[in-house]
């Protein structure tokens, strides 16, 4: 079983509810009206199945394999403010909570997390004509398999 759709509806349900931010797969919607002044996305998931374990059930090979897998899924934080001004201190508290939240509580349906890391956490602003933009990148690493 694929365990990246269950992995993305478990973070972006999870960090709504956790940060009271909307959170959104990949894009913010283009009907959402007024911006959000601070939201978070998911945009980048990998994965690598790491072995099958389990008894041959039958003949098929499919009931044999209870399949690990190394997932990785990169959240951003983004705050959006005035052309030149920034203020990462907003920022920095929801990657605090963020990442306890992924370390204690996070539960992926149909799978056992067995271990988790935080792999990387980078500061990448980025500015256009009209908005500066707040933004930190965190790349979290899953050990899941089937239940």
């Amino acid at each position: 079983m694929n365990p990246d759709k269950y992995i993305r509806k478990a973070y972006i349900d999870g960090l709504s509810l956790l940060t009271g931010l909307p959170a959104y797969h990949k894009l913010l919607p283009v009907d959402i009206y007024p911006l959000p002044s601070m939201y978070i996305l998911i945009t980048t998931q990998t994965k690598n199945e790491s072995g099958t374990k389990g008894k041959q059930l039958s003949t098929s090979l499919s009931a044999f394999r209870l399949t690990e897998w190394m997932c990785s899924i990169t959240v951003e934080i983004i705050r959006v403010n005035e052309r030149s001004f920034g203020s990462y201190a907003s920022v920095e508290d929801v990657e605090e909570q963020i990442i306890d939240w992924v370390r204690t509580q996070l539960q992926v349906p149909e799978f056992y997390v067995k271990e988790t890391e935080l792999v990387d956490s980078i500061s990448l602003d980025i500015d256009t004509d009209t908005v500066s933009m707040d933004r930190k990148v965190l790349t979290f690493q899953h050990w899941v398999n089937e239940r």
